[in-house]
């Protein structure tokens, strides 16, 4: 059995694929992300969810992708994946390795993530060759649930949104200015939170302001990630449920700044498979 993992900051996507290629068996569990999680906090997810899922199959590899997965992430997190489910061989790669496998295989693209972070690169159809720092949600993640959720909420506590929806917001999440505070400044996982938010701005996207938020939100995504790349003449492909709820908007910014749309993946995981499994058969 073979065991490969698409996982962010709020949920892991794993899929047992037998040996015929087959795929035995997909779950969810928590989410892993190594600069986040301490050695104790990333055990628990693996012990608790994952080991009960795997009902004592014997896993002979693991290709784990992950937010957070940076170079000096990946030995720590073959030893704990390694620990936790006993194969032999351990890969540990970036989520956004994992993006560019399911979006564009062995082509060239420039491939991104939309999700509660938000991360893009430019891809040669073998590795990542340029990135824009993602810089994580107090510098970066544009375009992300997380900065969408951020946005949202700083609109409606400063009253910059119409009467209306601030009401209905307030009405629907129960938040005033000291719960925010108290969830974003004093609680842990802020950014999960701020995420969280995201999905009244896809219940209310009809809405002009709404619009605007979400547009001005894609635009500043484009503009300080996309553009660097410097190539026109690629197509932009995009992984993650941000990007798939608010296509519409993508393709809008995309446009504006006269770059291509490719396609939109909300899980990239059965695209990782599929890769893995093409490269077994060479």
């Amino acid at each position: 059995m073979q065991l490969i993992a698409d996982s962010g900051s709020t949920k892991t996507d794993w899929a047992l694929v037998a040996p015929d290629g087959s795929v035995a068996k997909t779950f969810q569990t928590g989410g892993i992300n190594p600069v986040l999680l301490t050695d104790a906090e990333v055990c628990g997810i693996l012990s608790r969810e994952l080991r009960p899922a795997l009902a004592g199959e014997s896993i002979a590899a693991v290709y784990f992708y992950g937010a957070g997965c940076r170079p000096d992430q990946r030995e720590r997190m073959c030893r704990l994946l390694r620990e936790a489910v006993g194969a032999e061989s351990v890969e540990v790669e970036s989520d956004l390795l994992g993006a560019c496998r399911a979006l564009c295989g062995r082509e060239g693209g420039i491939c991104c993530i939309l999700g509660t972070g938000s991360a893009s690169c430019l891809y040669d159809g073998e590795k990542i060759v340029q990135q824009t720092p993602s810089l994580g949600y107090i510098l970066g993640d544009e375009g992300s649930g997380t900065a969408l959720g951020r946005r949202l909420l700083g609109d409606v506590l400063k009253g910059q949104l119409p009467r209306h929806l601030c009401e209905t917001f307030r009405d629907e999440t129960g938040l005033d200015v000291n719960a925010a505070i108290e969830k974003v400044y004093r609680q842990p996982w802020p950014n999960r939170f701020m995420a969280s938010l995201a999905p009244f701005l896809k219940a209310h996207e009809n809405e002009p302001a709404v619009q605007q938020l979400i547009g001005e939100e894609m635009q500043r995504f484009v503009r300080r990630n996309l553009l660097a790349y410097g190539r026109p003449d690629l197509a932009v492909s995009f992984v993650g449920s941000v990007a798939h709820h608010f296509q519409p908007a993508l393709e809008r910014a995309l446009r504006v700044e006269g770059l291509t749309f490719g396609r939109v993946e909300q899980r990239p995981l059965m695209g990782i498979v599929n890769y893995h499994l093409f490269r077994n058969k060479q």
